[in-house]
């Protein structure tokens, strides 16, 4: 919702409207022209390219499919046509009817990283001396981090005596920049702090030639190089000598026996590969095994979890895999656009792009990636005998009761047979010990609560037992169905399981995102519905992760984008629904002014703006508002005929283009102006009281002006004497003053007989504003009071003079009392101090207080 800044009252008594309104602040505000003005910017922004894809599919697809879309994402970043975090790459179906484009979620396969605590995990890569440095290195790596705590990026430092071997920190100063240290050396240090939360391509480099830092490919320190010592212990990434831990997430870990870069640089986004000089090179990739053929694989410690890396390649090949959702039929013709109501758009090249939606459960039928500590009580039943069961970014199942149904999660949903796959990578760590070790069972169960190995229909079933090798075993429909493979320790397995409409299964395994191996086709069962499942019996860690559900076909469509295009007018407007937020008229009055846009084309008379009242479907009527209906093409509209008492709040649409491929105009600086109060009245003066009786008495004032919004009347407050000063303050509650009084005197007929008040009055404006108040205290030319024969005292201030017949004048409490026993008279003339504005005395009688000032 875009608004004026929020009214607060400052200590002072004035109004504070914030920074915006004074034109300074808020991008959304602006005072010229004496309006306030609110300018509601599209989130579409203008993109440089854009490209259209074609749908291959030998089949008819019915919407509602995920599609795929393999894209040289490493060959349009190299071009600085993409972010590295992808946040200005949108696809986008686009309506071949209306012309109407509207963004699609995605969900990219990326690279993943080892994401640290801070505290306690970390991998070891063991003992080996092919990591030790002496003359020539390079020490490289992608971390991301938002805190200053000290940890280790890769560390081969002795923790005492010479210190031998050398440490490559994040922060060992405390201040987020990169350290390095050898004892050659002492500690070197680059400049730039890294704790914004990003990627960054960090290194550490020295030889002959002297020492330097690179972060993201550009020198950032330099130092003076002397020979690196060497040592006999174990290397580790995300920890130091000190027991210092890295708190952020690692990737892409490569140490080299010589200098690669001599100049700033690009970083390479695809994964490393290894070569000669490559002395260990460790991916994160949901293991840590070494892939530079120096078998400096690591250990996990402290049971570091993976997430989302910064390796946008998948297979190093510099193409990513693209999810969405279709969102028409799409007919049965090899390598053609989409002939439904939509064709598919990558637009990309706009620095400015906010993040995408990557939302996986608008892409999917089902899916879960395990992302954080707590398992989705919505998705999943849990039946965890002995806490087993956790989640840390993925699906942790360790050891178990060696009792099956025991250690079991299934999903909530159940899912009617038809082509759909289920797919989830797998892992185990294969714990020795007992019969059988890591005996699990993973993916398609009944539909009924059952938590037994019976219960599963098509079962992926990894084991091991004492002494035996590791087998994976296939189990459907009851019986054991025999063996399919063999599989490694700590190997990350894909598994995919495509349920047959018919009847069966057919199983397919990929290992390390490698190519994909048919290991089992069935008929077995038609039984519907099933839900996804896994149980774990016994053995060591089983890690599962990346669950997705969704419709399949034999010939699943899949988008190839072609040629990049560059737009004729240098631009395409990005996707998106073409609708404002609700536009919210605050504290003004009368009529909105006018509204203005932007328009890359504007003479192109397809795209029109239209005002809607607050529930985004009711026109503002041409009666109010004249062409709404048509919508508007040529800026300024005038809109002072919009009263903002009738429509405060509106949204604003634009209705597209119909050509097909017409290059959509970009649309910003939408701004709707209006008229608006930020001047308070001025204060009333001359505070009078007269009449005064035993329950009543008169107050008049002087005017208040406001030229802006008018004035809406007066609000008349009250207080108590507390020792002689004004006591508590209350709006008069009842009586001709309470309220906002209208005119310039009220009479307060709800005072009590011989009771001091105090009084103070401010006015009020149309919208709100009030003035300053006109204090209670004020300097009276005479006050006299005469008595009805009821006994009475009166209070008048201690420097005043006093003219009395009848009765007694004492003082006290700083005042001077004039009792009564029956009847007399008295009159005051102001001293040179004040008078209180009010004294009620006695339980009869007549007077009247009188004078200004």
């Amino acid at each position: 919702m875009v608004g004026l800044p929020q009214q607060t009252l400052a200590a002072n008594g004035s109004w504070d409207f914030g920074a915006g309104v004074n034109g300074s602040g808020d991008a959304n505000i602006d005072t010229s022209g004496g309006n306030v003005k609110l300018k509601q910017n599209w989130w579409n922004t203008a993109y440089g390219k854009r490209q259209l894809a074609t749908v291959n599919t030998t089949d008819a697809v019915a919407s509602g499919y995920s599609a795929k879309a393999d894209i040289d994402m490493e060959t349009l970043r190299a071009a600085g046509s993409v972010n590295n975090d992808l946040s200005d790459l949108r696809t986008v179906a686009k309506n071949r009817s209306t012309g109407a484009l509207t963004e699609l979620d995605r969900d990219i396969v990326k690279g993943q990283g080892a994401n640290l605590n801070g505290s306690s995990q970390y991998v070891d890569v063991g003992l080996n001396s092919s990591l030790n440095l002496t003359t020539a290195f390079t020490i490289e790596a992608w971390i991301k981090t938002s805190s200053t705590q000290r940890g280790g990026i890769f560390d081969k430092l002795e923790s005492g005596g010479s210190y031998n071997g050398y440490t490559f920190e994040y922060s060992n100063k405390y201040n987020g920049r990169l350290g390095f240290y050898s004892p050659s050396m002492g500690w070197k240090a680059s400049n730039t702090a890294l704790n914004d939360n990003n990627w960054h391509h960090v290194v550490v480099r020295g030889s002959s030639a002297g020492g330097y830092f690179y972060v993201d490919g550009q020198a950032d320190g330099s130092f003076t190089f002397a020979n690196l010592t060497t040592n006999a212990i174990s290397a580790k990434i995300g920890k130091d000598y000190n027991n210092s831990y890295f708190l952020g997430q690692v990737d892409d870990v490569r140490v080299s026996n010589s200098v690669r870069y001599t100049a700033n640089f690009t970083p390479q986004h695809t994964p490393f590969t290894p070569d000669s000089n490559t002395k260990g090179l460790w991916h994160l990739d949901n293991d840590a095994g070494d892939s530079s053929g120096n078998a400096n694989n690591g250990t996990l410690n402290g049971s570091p979890y993976y997430t989302e890396g910064k390796v946008i390649a998948v297979d190093g090949t510099g193409k990513s895999q693209i999810w969405f959702k279709t969102q028409s039929a799409i007919s049965a013709s090899s390598n053609s656009e989409a002939t439904g109501s939509h064709s598919y758009y990558m637009y990309y090249d706009n620095n400015s792009a906010g993040a995408p939606p990557e939302n996986k459960d608008n892409i999917y039928v089902f899916q879960d990636d395990f992302s954080g500590t707590t398992i989705n009580a919505s998705k999943w039943v849990e039946t965890d005998v002995g806490g087993y069961i956790s989640q840390n970014g993925e699906l942790i199942f360790t050891d178990g009761t060696a009792v099956w149904g025991q250690t079991t999660l299934h999903s909530n949903t159940s899912f009617a047979r038809e082509g759909l796959v289920a797919q989830a990578n797998y892992r185990s760590t294969l714990a020795t010990g007992a019969s059988y070790q890591d005996t699990s069972m993973l993916m398609w169960k009944d539909a009924t609560a059952g938590t037994n190995y019976s219960n599963f229909i098509y079962a992926f079933y990894p084991r091991k037992a004492v002494g035996g090798s590791a087998e994976f075993y296939m189990y459907e429909d009851g019986s054991g169905r025999g063996l399919v493979g063999n599989f490694a320790a700590n190997t990350n397995y894909t598994v995919r399981q495509i349920l047959k409409p018919s009847g069966g299964a057919t199983t397919l395994l990929s290992a390390n995102n490698g190519s994909w191996s048919t290991m089992y086709d069935s008929s077995y069962s038609s039984e519907t519905p099933l839900k996804i499942g896994f149980t774990h019996y016994q053995g060591g860690n089983v890690y599962i992760d990346n669950l997705v559900v969704r419709k399949y076909t034999a010939n699943e469509p899949t988008l190839s984008f072609g040629s990049e295009e560059l737009s004729s007018g240098g631009v395409y407007l990005s996707p998106g629904v073409w609708t404002s937020d609700q536009i919210t008229a605050t504290g003004l009055y009368g009529n909105w002014v006018q509204m203005t846009f932007t328009d890359s084309e504007p003479t192109n008379t397809d795209v029109k703006y239209k005002v809607y009242q607050s529930d985004g479907s009711t026109l503002i009527p041409d009666g109010v508002l004249p062409g709404n209906s048509t919508g508007f093409d040529a800026s300024p509209v005038d809109m002072s005929g919009v009263s903002v008492d009738i429509y405060d709040n509106i949204i604003v649409k634009a209705t597209l283009s119909t050509a097909d491929d017409a290059d959509t105009p970009v649309m910003s600086a939408l701004a709707i102006s209006y008229t608006y109060d930020v001047t308070a009245p001025t204060n009333p003066t001359n505070l009078a009281i007269s009449s005064v009786a035993s329950n009543s008495l008169d107050l008049s004032w002087t005017a208040s002006t406001d030229t802006e919004s008018g004035l809406a009347g007066y609000e008349v407050q009250r207080a108590p004497d507390a020792s002689g000063t004004p006591g508590a303050w209350t709006n008069v509650a009842s009586g001709g003053c309470s309220g906002v009084v209208a005119q310039i005197y009220c009479t307060d007929n709800s005072v009590s007989p011989n009771t001091k008040y105090f009084y103070r009055v401010r006015a009020k404006d149309n919208i709100g504003l009030y003035s300053g108040y006109l204090d209670g205290r004020t300097e009276l030319d005479f006050m006299e009071y005469a008595s009805d024969g009821a006994a009475q005292t009166a209070y008048i201030s201690s420097d005043a003079a006093i003219t009395a017949t009848g009765g007694t004048i004492t003082t006290f409490g700083g005042y001077k009392m004039h009792s009564f026993a029956s009847s007399g008279t008295f009159q005051v003339t102001a001293g040179s101090g004040n008078v209180e504005a009010l004294v009620v005395a006695g339980g009869g009688g007549g007077g009247r207080y009188g004078g200004g000032g």
